[in-house]
């Protein structure tokens, strides 16, 4: 062992080794802990709330005047003017949190704020003030919080028409059924069309890694708490490859990296989590390899693999596990890329975003209050925390401390079966897991928009009446604030909406799933209208929900579909009967708009135009010309025609039971129909079946 060095040795080795050049920031200003930029604007909102009170109270000093009295030590300001307000003064503060309470918006249309966020609105200030000003005594800001955890309900109850809510919103836990049901929306039953079909996968393949590890939703994305720091799962922090199994089958398996909470400076204490195909057949839809080799086949990302058949021939020795490498090129790429919209394909995805897509997509799915990751995240732990230790769990869900489960994740209903305990008979867990589930409820017939009745509502509201009556007002200008007025007058209309018809939702029955022979609610009729247009998600609708391996026949056709999606540029690459070839114009204008004449150099091909083709096979073929929207045939004899109607008309049941003309991905999936024209058979079967091709002026 090396002999101590002096007290002179040691700091002469210091400074040889330039200490005293390290002095520039070596002052007596206080060292703050380091927060996100986020949290510093929440800190600078509440000085702003602060500032704004300070005016409203109808202060003589000005701000800048007051701005140099707080600067004074906490004694000169207590010794001050006592009339004026003042963050050193009991009564100022209580003033202060009383009014931030009649401010605040109760979660989910509740006009009653919470306590908890109260409490949250006071610490931030506390927080922003110490950062800028001599911090608030100790033995005020205790006052302060417990005159809010105390004597504010009280108040606020006696002398007002809100409350004070103090106990949080019941733990809700998104069981297995709702993930299902979730995922037989997304792909089953989607009638929303995203920008890039990839997005689907990539939604999919997060949501699956997020349900399956219990983790938080910006923890393999960027997080809406670190916005711009480029901060989520990138390929250098998954690990792929190949074992052999249980039962002696090669098996692919992935490992991630969860970026959880708390580990900005440990990140060598960051959770693993690893996704596998699985022993057993089961619903494509729930394996979680499928929608991530989707990704990875799509990305190119193995270095030594370029087929696919290479790549599912590999065996693996018994006992050893075969590491698949990426390429070097993609090691800093992002692994959950925004493919959203096309102008951010590639980018880091965010959490804001996923969860806007999710919580529309919950909707859809039939619930009125849609499962959140939180609530999938509630049910993943306790799971893990009744089939493994405490230490395992912990590690599992990122947590610290070992009483945070019991606190915040674990159900009033504890799992016990008390009654078959007591009576001797084995223990049953259905009946608390079902009940479990119904913390999420859910509508299947849940209606995706409001009745006429409520339309009218709406529209004579005074709210609506009043952003009308300025939008009227505004209609012609162009100068920047009155398009900026009128965006925000656009966005103000659509929460209205937004918001009456959630509060009808929430109003309608529940009951059981609707029978298959009743007919779809309008929206809930639309996949099935245009599926025909999309043949990789026509396939998926069915292949996702058969009980299958990964490597099965039927898995194989998955993947390759999910990885088309991920590759194609749009749902809709044409409609059948107007397919490309089907155009021979020569005029290079027309050809621009068609997909095959894009620069073969990578660049964005153009949208597919249907109607260009149609109009040109009609130019073409000349004389009588018609496409039958119900069958994708081209009929080219009036006679012929007209016996093509009749043969229609003579099966009632293939008949649409929608008229509307329907544009899915900007293509026309269905033509329009006359219901009357339909029904008065003494016309000519022609006339009855008469095509409309748009919804007119």
């Amino acid at each position: 062992m090396a002999p101590r060095k002096s007290p002179q040795e040691f700091f002469g080795k210091g400074k040889a080794r330039g200490s005293e050049q390290c002095n520039e920031r070596i002052n007596d200003s206080a060292v703050f802990k380091k927060v996100t930029p986020k949290v510093l604007k929440e800190y600078d909102r509440m000085i702003g709330l602060w500032n704004q009170y300070v005016l409203a109270t109808g202060c003589e000093f000005s701000l800048l005047q007051l701005l140099i009295h707080w600067q004074c030590t906490y004694a000169e300001n207590h010794a001050q003017d006592q009339d004026q307000p003042s963050p050193y003064k009991v009564k100022s503060l209580k003033d202060f949190v009383k009014e931030i309470a009649f401010g605040i918006d109760g979660a989910e249309g509740d006009p009653n704020p919470g306590q908890g966020t109260v409490l949250l609105y006071w610490k931030q200030f506390m927080a922003g003030w110490r950062r800028k000003h001599e911090a608030i005594p100790p033995n005020i800001t205790l006052t302060v919080t417990n005159f809010i955890n105390s004597e504010l309900p009280e108040i606020l109850k006696q002398e007002s028409k809100i409350r004070l809510v103090k106990s949080k919103r019941l733990r809700r836990f998104g069981t297995k059924n709702h993930f299902v049901h979730i995922g037989h929306q997304l792909w089953g039953n989607d009638w929303v069309g995203y920008e890039k079909p990839a997005t689907r996968v990539y939604d999919w393949a997060d949501y699956m890694a997020i349900v399956c590890s219990s983790a938080r939703i910006g923890e393999y994305i960027e997080s809406s708490c670190r916005p711009g720091s480029g901060r989520s799962l990138y390929y250098k922090d998954v690990t792929f490859g190949v074992f052999r199994n249980e039962h002696d089958n090669a098996e692919f398996a992935i490992q991630l990296v969860r970026d959880v909470k708390g580990t900005t400076d440990t990140p060598d204490k960051r959770p693993e989590h690893a996704l596998y195909e699985g022993l057993v057949p089961m619903p494509l839809v729930c394996n979680a390899m499928l929608p991530m080799l989707a990704i990875l086949f799509a990305a190119k990302a193995f270095r030594d693999y370029d087929t696919f058949d290479a790549l599912f021939k590999i065996q693996p020795s018994e006992g050893e596990m075969v590491h698949l490498q990426w390429k070097d090129s993609i090691l800093d790429q992002t692994f959950f890329k925004s493919m959203s919209a096309r102008r951010d394909a590639g980018r880091i995805e965010t959490a804001i975003a996923l969860s806007k897509r999710l919580r529309a997509l919950g909707f859809r799915a039939g619930y009125a209050r849609p499962p959140t990751i939180y609530d999938f995240r509630a049910e993943g732990l306790y799971w893990i925390d009744k089939l493994y230790s405490q230490a395992q769990r912990m590690k599992h869900a990122g947590h610290i401390d070992p009483a945070t489960h019991n606190k915040h994740y674990q159900p009033n209903n504890s799992g016990t079966d008390g009654q078959r305990s007591y009576f001797g008979q084995e223990v049953r867990s259905i009946v608390n897991d079902l009940f479990r589930g119904l913390t999420v409820a859910r509508n299947p017939q849940l209606p995706q928009s409001l009745p006429a009745e409520q339309q009218e509502v709406l529209r004579t509201s005074p709210e609506l009446i009043t952003i009308n009556d300025e939008l009227a007002t505004l209609s012609g200008r162009r100068d920047p604030a009155s398009t900026s007025r009128r965006r925000k007058l656009y966005q103000e209309k659509r929460k209205l909406a937004d918001n009456q018809l959630r509060q009808w939702q929430e109003g309608q029955p529940y009951g059981p799933a609707r029978d298959d022979k009743a007919p779809p609610c309008y929206h809930r009729s639309i996949f099935s209208r245009v599926r025909f247009l999309m043949p990789e998600r026509d396939r998926l609708a069915t292949s996702l929900f058969k009980t299958e391996t990964l490597r099965s026949p039927t898995g194989l056709r998955a993947l390759r579909d999910m990885i088309a999606l991920c590759e194609a540029d749009a749902e809709v690459k044409f409609r059948p009967g107007l397919e490309l070839e089907k155009c021979r114009c020569t005029d290079s204008a027309s050809r621009r708009k068609l997909p095959q004449s894009a620069p073969a150099s990578g660049a964005k091909q153009p949208a597919y135009d249907w109607k260009h083709v149609y109009s040109c096979f009609n130019k073409i073929r000349g004389d009588f010309t018609e496409l039958c929207f119900l069958c994708n045939k081209w009929v080219f004899d009036k006679s012929e025609w007209s016996d093509h109607c009749r043969s229609h008309l003579a099966c009632p049941d293939e008949l649409p039971v929608q008229c509307d003309p329907l544009f899915y991905g900007g293509v026309l999936a269905t033509a329009g129909y006359c219901l009357f024209c339909m029904a008065d058979k003494p016309l000519e079967p022609e006339l009855r079946l008469r095509q409309f091709l748009d919804r007119g002026p």
